[in-house]
């Protein structure tokens, strides 16, 4: 759900800039995007990367079992955005370059 929400948000050119549970409301069984004060419109791989992994790094540091639900997340945002698949490759470039620091 979370995937798809946010796949329609990229493929639209929106970057959330703060993609976290906490900017994250259910309303009718719909998962809901709040505090836009850090969104631009941007259609860079880069930005869209940052983005998923702000919520990766989200999921990581608060679950129990962030696997299940990064899972569910790539199986959505892919359903709805066509460049799914360039995006959670730069995730994995970005989260790689962050253990050196």
């Amino acid at each position: 759900m979370v995937g798809e929400t946010v796949g329609r948000l990229h493929k639209g050119g929106i970057i959330h800039g703060d993609l976290t549970t906490s900017n994250m409301i259910l309303v009718d069984d719909k998962i809901c995007l709040i505090d836009f004060g850090l969104s631009f419109y941007e259609n860079s791989v880069e930005a869209q990367g940052v983005d998923v992994h702000v919520y990766f790094q989200t999921l990581e540091s608060t679950h129990d079992r962030p696997g299940e639900l990064i899972g569910a997340f790539e199986r959505g945002y892919i359903r709805i955005f066509p460049g799914a698949e360039a995006a959670l490759s730069r995730v994995k470039e970005i989260k790689a370059r962050g253990r050196y620091l």
